[in-house]
């Protein structure tokens, strides 16, 4: 947990290739402690293929630790269902930067 004044939000940008659920987990307690939190990483086909889990896992691990909006970038006005796999609902791209600001 980063020991942060109590005013200050956190901005997240992760790029860690396939780890980033385990890097949400880790930042738990800061983000439930934050004002305000904005995140952004990327989601990509191949390394969820990797992995084997979907991007909207990390989407339901942050909307368990808080209220939050959540969308593919540069695709703001998609609204995502986080029962869906993510790459079912944003088309035929192979990658995409998915962002979650809380509420």
């Amino acid at each position: 947990m980063l020991n942060l004044p109590e005013n200050e939000g956190v901005v997240m940008k992760i790029d860690v290739e396939g780890c980033e659920l385990p890097i949400l987990k880790g930042a738990a307690q800061t983000l439930t402690r934050a004002p305000f939190f904005v995140i952004l990483f990327e989601a990509h086909k191949e390394v969820m293929k990797r992995t084997g889990y979907d991007p909207m896992e990390c989407v339901r691990f942050v909307r368990s630790l808080r209220k939050c909006h959540f969308y593919p970038s540069a695709q703001a006005d998609v609204v995502l269902d986080v029962e869906q796999p993510f790459f079912a609902q944003i088309g035929p791209y192979v990658k995409r930067d998915v962002v979650i600001v809380s509420c």
